[in-house]
């Protein structure tokens, strides 16, 4: 129980840094150059929260994927969840899926703004 807790607030988080370093990368670039250089000296250390995050994400998933039918599949079967637990595992990929694509989009554009100081 306490696996999948922590994976579904992993994979909120995953999705929540994704967009946010995606949304600061585009404000930054519109800024001054010493705002950009601090971003820039910034990002490692975002970059490396973000690489144990989908790592953590990866880890604890592949424990839930072990257990599901034990523990989540014979739930939502004996409740009638079957949909619910559909829908929830949907979203989970679409979240997670959605963070890194905006991690990777953010990575290029922090790429640029060091090549261009």
């Amino acid at each position: 129980m306490l696996n999948n807790y922590f994976h579904d607030m992993t994979v909120a988080i995953a999705a929540v840094a994704g967009v946010t370093i995606f949304l600061l990368a585009i404000i930054v670039q519109r800024k001054d150059r010493e705002i950009q250089r601090m971003m820039v000296s910034v990002y490692p250390q975002i970059n490396w929260f973000l690489i144990w995050t989908n790592l953590f994400v990866l880890v604890t998933g592949f424990v839930r994927l072990q257990n599901f039918k034990a523990f989540e599949w014979d739930n939502a079967i004996e409740n009638g969840q079957i949909e619910a637990l559909i829908i929830k595992h949907t979203i989970l990929v679409i979240l997670f899926s959605g963070g890194i694509i905006l991690w990777l989009l953010s990575r290029r554009k922090i790429r640029l703004m060091r090549q261009q100081l």
